[in-house]
């Protein structure tokens, strides 16, 4: 969407360009004029992509300025008229974990709406890492923390703003599609089903953080549940990437194909723990794939990694590594 919008041509360089040697202070005399910068570059950017919201997320030596926001928008006179006009939402976030922008793909972590749901989940869960624990009366203050018009149902958005806050990269239309059968919108009950089905019954397990995958790497062949073998395989998805969403029901038909392998998956910009994860192994590409042997103790040493979404490239390289381990014994 964003190469189709035009914004791929726009020179974004006037933002630093100037005798900017460092962030202007809202007392100096350079201040306006820096605003003035912001808003006007502000207003190209709505032109250009015609959003429903804009959120300003202050990020580097800006975001150590708890004031920074409070300065600056009532210098964003352009922007603010205009998006008054056109019913448009403009928003700022000050919050540490918010100005975590690394890149323009993790900048969907700052999706205000998602994060909103998410902070809600993370109470509904009382700090437990693992969703496919959580009790039915935490269920239900998820499933009420989602619906965010009370209307008893989530609707479309609802259900895609609820996967974004769990970390889930299921494609929503596949979901409203196959498994609610076209139904316009879900109710518990029917969320209740597809949380047994597809998070506490999962053949791939989900994890959020480094801490999460060394636990089950480490572990070694005796203290592994019955009928898991000694590889596992890790996948590293992200929540706008349409490839990796497509990649979701193949993916777990290829955990139920190989049952003797282990299969996990983290979304690599659900919080700081899986963004820290990610830059620890270097991943470029989505969805990247890691093969661990059980026992391992360094989970930036995996025995095969890959990238893309072809289903018999992943089992070339699933067999590949099965086939180094029968040499190595």
């Amino acid at each position: 969407r964003v190469k189709r919008s035009g914004l791929g041509s726009l020179n974004t360089s006037d933002l630093g360009a100037g005798n900017w040697s460092e962030l202007p202070q809202p007392f100096e005399s350079t201040w306006p004029a820096y605003a003035g910068l912001i808003d006007n570059w502000l207003l190209h950017m709505i032109d250009v992509v015609k959003p429903d919201r804009v959120l300003l997320v202050p990020c580097g030596v800006a975001s150590l300025r708890p004031t920074f926001l409070d300065d600056l928008f009532p210098l964003l006179t352009k922007t603010l008229s205009n998006a008054n006009v056109n019913q448009i939402a403009v928003e700022g976030s000050a919050t540490p974990q918010h100005a975590v922008v690394r890149g323009a793909g993790l900048a969907a972590l700052v999706q205000l709406r998602s994060l909103r749901a998410r902070e809600s989940l993370k109470r509904a869960m009382e700090g437990k890492n693992n969703l496919a624990v959580m009790s039915p009366a935490q269920l239900r203050a998820s499933f009420d923390a989602f619906d965010v018009d009370a209307s008893g149902d989530l609707s479309y958005e609802e259900v895609r703003g609820a996967f974004d806050a769990m970390g889930v990269p299921y494609d929503t239309k596949d979901v409203f599609s196959q498994d609610l059968m076209g139904l316009e919108a879900m109710s518990f009950e029917n969320f209740c089903a597809w949380w047994r089905r597809y998070i506490v019954n999962a053949r791939v397990l989900s994890i959020t953080s480094a801490d999460n995958l060394r636990e089950i790497v480490q572990k070694s062949l005796d203290q592994v549940p019955g009928g898991f073998g000694p590889l596992v395989v890790f996948e590293v998805t992200f929540s706008f990437c349409r490839a990796c969403r497509s990649f979701v029901r193949k993916y777990e038909k290829l955990a139920e194909k190989y049952p003797d392998v282990r299969f996990a998956t983290i979304v690599g910009n659900y919080d700081e723990r899986a963004m820290d994860l990610v830059n620890m192994l270097n991943v470029t590409k989505a969805p990247a794939f890691f093969v661990y042997e059980r026992g391992t103790t360094d989970i930036l040493k995996p025995m095969c990694k890959w990238s893309g979404s072809s289903q018999a490239s992943f089992e070339e390289k699933l067999l590949e590594c099965k086939g180094k381990l029968k040499v190595s014994a």
